[in-house]
């Protein structure tokens, strides 16, 4: 699914580190373009809603518990154990 990935929307930066990307990827490929849609506009408003109240957070973090919120967590330890080849004790992964 190609979408358009944008660097910077309503003044926010969309982060684009190597993990921001790879967990863009995952969400594209095993996601939907709405899934896609709605997570980033998640991530937007929750950094619009943390600056207006001068929270300090790490966008990072935010973008990718944002991309990740509305996975199931069967669906994620799938995804972690068959795409990332996953292979510590799921015991340590916390979501």
């Amino acid at each position: 699914m190609a979408l358009h990935t944008p660097k910077l929307v309503a003044g926010i930066s969309i982060p684009d580190s190597s993990l921001a990307k790879q967990a863009t990827e995952l969400l594209i490929e095993h996601g939907s373009e709405f899934l896609y849609n709605h997570s980033l506009r998640t991530f937007i408003f929750a950094s619009l809603n943390g600056d207006q109240r001068k929270l300090v957070y790490d966008p990072e973090l935010l973008y990718i518990c944002s991309v990740f919120h509305d996975w199931d967590l069967r669906h994620i330890t799938a995804v972690l154990i068959n795409v990332l080849k996953w292979t510590e004790p799921m015991q340590h992964v916390i979501f």
